[in-house]
């Protein structure tokens, strides 16, 4: 299986995707994010589709825009569909969280244990 983590996530929370993209990317995991895949023009849908099928991991953004999005909603709905390994990231607390994350642990990311992320996602690549 493919050694890529694909990034779901609100375009608010670029800035922490970018941070949290290149940690893995210098740890030797490939990652893919929306704004770098999808080109003007492109198909959205069938966008997303091709990176999730390239990607053995998800980590999902989970702040307040993350979960009011419907790209977002598409997106954690094609992941369980295609019954990728989803991780539930918390950068802080969301209102109200859907019921097929809701059943998942989330990893709750701080400056401190960014590192133990790389740790855990390389597990999961491991376990596809």
């Amino acid at each position: 299986m493919q050694n890529r983590v694909y990034i779901s996530y609100a375009l608010k929370d670029l800035k922490v995707v970018s941070q949290i993209k290149n940690l893995l990317e210098s740890n030797g995991v490939s990652v893919w994010i929306a704004n770098e895949r999808i080109n003007d023009g492109d198909y959205f849908k069938e966008s997303i589709r091709n990176g999730l099928n390239s990607s053995a991991v998800v980590l999902m953004i989970a702040t307040k825009e993350f979960l009011q999005s419907r790209a977002a909603t598409f997106e954690m709905g094609a992941a369980f569909a295609l019954n990728k390994k989803v991780i539930p990231i918390i950068l802080d607390e969301p209102e109200a969280i859907p019921t097929e994350l809701a059943s998942l642990h989330f990893y709750r990311l701080t400056d401190e244990n960014r590192n133990e992320l790389v740790q855990l996602v390389k597990e999961r690549i491991q376990e596809v």
